[in-house]
């Protein structure tokens, strides 16, 4: 078994990849956008949280939030993966899953997610453990179609014996991506009260003051920086995923 490459030749082979295709994984991370639209025309639709047309945009904003997450990253997860070995890859060349592979897709992060938090109830320890030791499963799911607990099991496989190279390295990945996704919101958050006016802007952002346009505009702003960074994330992932399996 090789040692893998040092956290900051993985983060400078993602960076590199991430800025090569931008422009094809945008296409796929601006659905993103959609939820916050809909948010939109739900504030301008109802004049407090409560009304129907706000009460039906967040529902329907709720539910288009899960299906486009699972559609984007399942998609964008599938077209990084096969990008390195395709240079001339676009998006529409990569085939459509079936519902029954995002379904499964979506299973293998809900059994992710419920396995990592089991650990946190019990103990923090075991949360990090398997937070740590599952991260790959989603991978093995597009890369080789395993399913629900047979990707979470090649995912701990692929871990073991490295376990704390990888959570160094995610460890370091983590608090980069936080400080970028809050400096994404920050410029974002600015260029709106450039345009509309910062008094404005913090006049209906204030805390007291929440109505469905302020909660509309602070998804907006969230999702812009989620278009940007999301792609980056899950470079990111994959890089260290190829790393592992190739180590």
């Amino acid at each position: 078994m090789q040692p893998l490459p040092s956290t900051a030749a993985l983060l400078g082979h993602a960076w590199r990849t991430y800025l090569r295709d931008l422009r094809h994984t945008f296409e796929l991370s601006i659905w993103l956008l959609v939820p916050g639209l809909v948010l939109l025309l739900g504030a301008f639709a109802g004049s407090s949280l409560d009304s129907i047309p706000s009460s039906l945009a967040f529902g329907g904003a709720f539910v288009l939030f899960i299906l486009l997450t699972v559609f984007v990253a399942q998609r964008m997860t599938a077209f990084i993966l096969q990008k390195e070995t395709r240079p001339d890859l676009r998006p529409q060349d990569v085939p459509w899953a079936t519902p029954r592979q995002y379904g499964s897709f979506f299973l293998v992060q809900i059994l992710e997610g419920l396995a990592a938090l089991g650990g946190i109830l019990l103990l923090f320890l075991p949360g990090i453990w398997a937070g740590v030791s599952l991260m790959f499963s989603r991978y093995f799911n597009v890369a080789e179609n395993k399913r629900g607990l047979e990707a979470l099991s090649a995912s701990i496989a692929l871990v073991k014996g490295r376990w704390w190279a990888v959570f160094g390295r995610s460890l370091v990945a983590g608090i980069l991506f936080t400080f970028l996704l809050s400096l994404g919101t920050f410029l974002v958050s600015t260029l709106v009260g450039v345009v509309a006016g910062f008094d404005r802007v913090d006049a209906l952002l204030a805390p007291e003051q929440i109505t469905p346009l302020s909660q509309a505009l602070n998804a907006m702003v969230q999702s812009v920086a989620q278009v940007i960074l999301a792609p980056l994330l899950i470079t990111w992932q994959v890089t260290l995923f190829r790393a592992l399996r190739s180590a």
